[in-house]
């Protein structure tokens, strides 16, 4: 029992922030092209809310590690002329700013920051060859959402490049794994 609340105690002094898919489904045989644009849409409640960066600190993170594997990626508002596939479209759908206070007093088990991202991916051939819906979330009290920004984009990343990874999503919410 002792060992249990030890490793209880770690996660929770260590897991700060996190990125959990809440859906995800890849086509056997994808791979993200050498070049990709990146399409970036923002929710009208996330480009209110938005005065942390965390939208341009993920996909900053995903630009940035897509070329760490190879891959140059060209982001675009979606605003902007819809490129022609191939293309990864990001669309922050949600965010919620939480409170540092509340993550304070209950030690980061409520009052978290949130963001939500729909990823999809369009193979050459303009089919949805990826996608899903990830979380990222911030638990400390004493610092923004800028770290589940960055764990969301690491994740993102790491599923358009990596044909081996599987995010497991969760069909319900909680804790991280």
């Amino acid at each position: 029992m002792r060992r249990y609340a030890l490793g209880l105690a770690s996660c929770l002094v260590s897991c700060t922030y996190y990125a959990n898919w809440h859906t995800f489904a890849r086509s056997s045989g994808y791979r993200v092209s050498q070049e990709i644009t990146i399409v970036v849409a923002r929710a009208d409640s996330v480009r209110e809310k938005d005065d942390g960066g965390f939208v341009d600190t993920t996909v900053l993170v995903v630009e940035d590690d897509l070329r760490k594997a190879g891959v140059e990626g060209h982001i675009v508002d979606a605003t902007a002329h819809p490129p022609a596939p191939p293309y990864v479209e990001l669309s922050f759908s949600s965010y919620t700013a939480g409170s540092g206070v509340v993550r304070y007093l209950t030690d980061g088990m409520a009052g978290q920051a949130q963001l939500v991202v729909d990823v999809r991916a369009l193979s050459p051939d303009g089919r949805v060859a990826l996608q899903g819906q990830v979380m990222g979330a911030e638990r400390a009290y004493n610092s923004d959402v800028r770290s589940g920004a960055e764990a969301a984009g690491h994740s993102i990343a790491k599923a358009l490049t990596d044909a081996k990874y599987d995010p497991k999503p969760r069909k319900t919410g909680g804790d991280p794994p």
